[in-house]
């Protein structure tokens, strides 16, 4: 009869030749030795469900906490005038975002430390009892020998180097996370700025049609216009009634997309549209753009989704590494004592537990495809940053268009309603062709700022393509990067 056991850590015994061991003597010394590795303990961490439900609805841009954070980075603290940076910052600290990056590269560390760990020796035992020797001094024999496996191939290594690779991602993959959460925080500010300026714009051009109408109605009661010429003039007024309700709206639903992108409740982001301050100054496709082969090159080499795509490469590589070296068999040597009835002898075992007769053949080939599979993926990345920078930049092409020639129609109202102005002064002209003129005119200044707006969303585009942190012109991002990737590995 035999019993083996492996335990967590190997303890050192020793057994005076002669003695006399039972088998529940030989038992009881296996069990003491798994006791005595037994060391690992679990502590249990439960989360409630809705345990983010208070803290989410306290969160305030008015925190201490919030400002101190400020002071302990060394920058300024906000005051009345909150700069789209510092609301990226502030969404930084808010939000749980960065305690999960944080967490995620923590596990991709432990694994390195997983990689780097060895075979852990374990114990064997082995019991016998003569049944046909009566005159045996001892009719039983225990053997006891300790188990070591001796990897060969470089197993160690390739698994070390595949985990380092993974760390290296899971850092990429975060800085890309945190950059994404920087620009979705830039683009919800720029369009909840855009939205409450046409919803000026449009109640402006509402009053100045409620205006047209009510002189129109005048000349009606007096006879000189027909009634086909006020409904016409009520008609327009209504369409501007329904475009000042819908710029209502879509700034209600920027200021909510606002508040998510910011971690903040809806009743607390008025405190970031208020405490926003001076207008930002928005990129706006200035026509001293670098050369296209520049820009090209600045966005693969700062677009954090090419360098996690580059990692993960990095990582396929090692999988084919680690496959490579499991090809190779591992040895498995077993120096041990037999006391075989009585008569002490040393004995020492040698073993190959696995034969890759096959040559791990089917797992290389798998690995192999991974990385092809990470290789496409990493020119896909490619692709897909040198698209939508070639996107950018043709929306900044066609926005400074737009805006020069929605400025010179703009400019054509306003001497059109100058030289009416001028003929009501001199009695050649009444109110209502003055009012129409300044209706007209609000009109093609509203079409202007749409057009001056489209040209900073496609300017802030550029940027984001560029991958940049929000805005190049606001500096580099001021947060403390995230840790350094462990290299010691004993």
């Amino acid at each position: 009869m035999s019993t083996g056991s492996t335990c967590a850590r190997s303890t050192g015994s020793f057994i005076r030749e002669g003695s006399q061991i039972g088998p529940f003597g030989a038992g009881m010394t296996l069990n003491a030795l798994c006791l005595a590795t037994a060391c690992a303990t679990y502590t249990a961490a439960p989360i409630q469900p809705d345990s983010q439900r208070e803290p989410f609805n306290a969160r305030s841009l008015d925190d201490p906490a919030l400002l101190a954070w400020f002071d302990s980075l060394g920058q300024p603290r906000p005051s009345a005038e909150w700069t789209p940076r510092q609301l990226a910052m502030a969404a930084t600290w808010l939000r749980t975002d960065r305690a999960v990056r944080l967490a995620e590269i923590a596990v991709a560390d432990a694994a390195v430390e997983t990689a780097g760990g060895r075979p852990q020796p374990g114990v064997s035992s082995d019991l016998e009892y003569a049944f046909s020797d009566p005159q045996a001094s001892s009719r039983w024999g225990v053997a006891l020998a300790g188990l070591f496996t001796v990897e060969l191939g470089g197993k160690r290594g390739a698994r070390i180097g595949r985990a380092r690779a993974a760390a290296l991602a899971a850092r990429a993959a975060a800085a890309e996370s945190e950059w994404e959460q920087v620009n979705g925080v830039y683009a919800a500010l720029l369009a909840w700025s855009q939205a409450e300026q046409l919803v000026i714009s449009s109640h402006e051009e509402r009053l100045a049609h409620d205006s047209v109408v009510g002189l129109m109605q005048a000349r009606f009661e007096g006879g000189t216009l027909t009634r086909l010429d006020v409904a016409r003039s009520e008609g327009e007024r209504r369409a501007a009634i329904t475009a000042e309700q819908a710029a209502i709206r879509d700034a209600m639903e920027a200021r909510s997309g606002l508040a998510q992108v910011m971690g903040l409740p809806i009743s607390a982001v008025g405190q970031a549209v208020e405490a926003r301050g001076a207008e930002h100054r928005w990129p706006d496709c200035d026509d001293g753009t670098p050369s296209r082969d520049s820009l090209q090159r600045t966005a693969l080499g700062a677009r954090w989704s090419v360098r996690r795509a580059a990692a993960e490469y990095q990582v396929a590589e090692g999988d084919l590494r680690v496959e490579v070296a499991n090809a190779a068999p591992d040895l498995t040597l077993g120096p041990g004592v037999f006391f075989d009835q009585g008569t002490g002898k040393f004995t020492l075992g040698l073993g190959l537990p696995s034969l890759a007769l096959n040559r791990n053949r089917g797992p290389i080939g798998e690995a192999e495809a991974r990385r092809t599979a990470a290789g496409a993926r990493l020119m896909q990345a490619q692709e897909l940053v040198l698209g939508q920078l070639d996107g950018a930049l043709a929306s900044c092409d066609g926005a400074r268009r737009q805006v020069v020639a929605v400025d010179s129609l703009a400019a054509q109202a306003e001497r059109r309603l100058s030289l009416t102005e001028a003929g009501y002064s001199r009695g050649e002209s009444g109110r209502l062709e003055v009012m129409a003129a300044r209706v007209d005119l609000m009109r093609s200044l509203r079409v202007a700022r749409e057009a001056r707006l489209r040209q900073q969303q496609a300017g802030l585009a550029l940027e984001r393509a560029l991958g940049a942190w929000g805005n190049r012109g606001d500096g580099p991002w001021p947060l403390p990067g995230l840790p350094p990737q462990e290299r010691s590995t004993e």
